[in-house]
């Protein structure tokens, strides 16, 4: 499939990458920034196009990796060629709603896709929903997150589920990062320098995490197991919990969907 790509940020620099890794795809890039964009697909022997029209014609699937604010402008720019081509358009902005984009791009026959990666998109890793307006074929779909599944897990869940999922699988990393820092800062406070405390963390967590998916358990089922009686695990757990930590994540969560879904509105 010949996918096109608008924007070279970190999500579609790390789409183009994944892509780029899986190697069964012809892909081209498109960007404002002329000289960065010819310097960017020198870079990974790629394709690059002056105007996001030009690469739209010559694209299959049409990726907008740009931010929400500037979608108009874009879809007016490649109106025209998005009716000569008839590519499928996949979005991943956050906000943006599958009705909300067919009134942007103002076409009744435009198959329009959602699609919501994260970060670790980056190094192959990405949890990512997906879900399609009632144009776009079901083997279309399937042939999509099997694109995609080339930079990590795809779930295809309905769209009124998306605040959630950008909660659980979009701005966790946020949260799972700012975890890390604060377990390693600890680490600073009884002796260990920051970069192996850091180090330490992370490679904890993503063994603990390896062992969850492989266990196929209930995650408290291991944290029992690692809570001997009267020992230290049990005690920094209740410590934990003193201090809130169960409930600051939920209040986190409950934050990502209600501000998600006023940016929808929004839109």
């Amino acid at each position: 499939m010949k996918i096109g790509i608008i924007g070279i940020g970190n999500m579609g620099t790390a789409i183009v990458d994944g892509l780029l890794a899986e190697g069964s795809h012809e892909i081209s890039v498109a960007s404002l920034d002329l000289p960065a964009l010819h310097e960017f697909a020198k870079q990974r022997n790629i394709s690059a196009y002056d105007t996001n029209g030009e690469l739209v014609l010559h694209s299959d699937l049409v990726i907008l990796a740009v931010k929400p604010k500037v979608f108009p402008e874009v879809l007016e720019e490649i109106r025209v060629s998005l009716q000569l081509q008839k590519p499928i358009l996949l979005s991943i902005a956050a906000g943006l709603t599958l009705d909300v984009l067919s009134q942007l791009v103002k076409l009744d026959e435009q198959k329009i896709v959602r699609l919501m990666p994260n970060l670790a998109a980056k190094v192959g890793e990405s949890v990512s929903a997906i879900c399609a307006n009632h144009l776009v074929e079901k083997e279309e779909l399937t042939e999509i997150a099997e694109i995609f599944s080339a930079i990590g897990s795809v779930y295809e869940i309905e769209e009124k589920d998306f605040s959630t999922f950008v909660a659980l699988a979009g701005s966790s990393p946020a949260f799972v990062y700012s975890f890390i820092d604060s377990l390693a800062k600890s680490g600073v406070m009884y002796g260990f320098p920051k970069d192996l405390a850091t180090e330490i963390v992370t490679k904890t967590l993503i063994g603990s995490a390896k062992l969850l998916l492989e266990e196929n358990c209930h995650p408290q089922q291991l944290a029992d197991r690692v809570a001997s009686p009267a020992g230290t695990t049990i005690a920094g757990l209740l410590a934990l919990e003193s201090a809130g930590f169960a409930n600051a994540v939920h209040k986190g969560v409950e934050a990502i969907i209600k501000r998600d879904k006023e940016m929808s509105k929004k839109n």
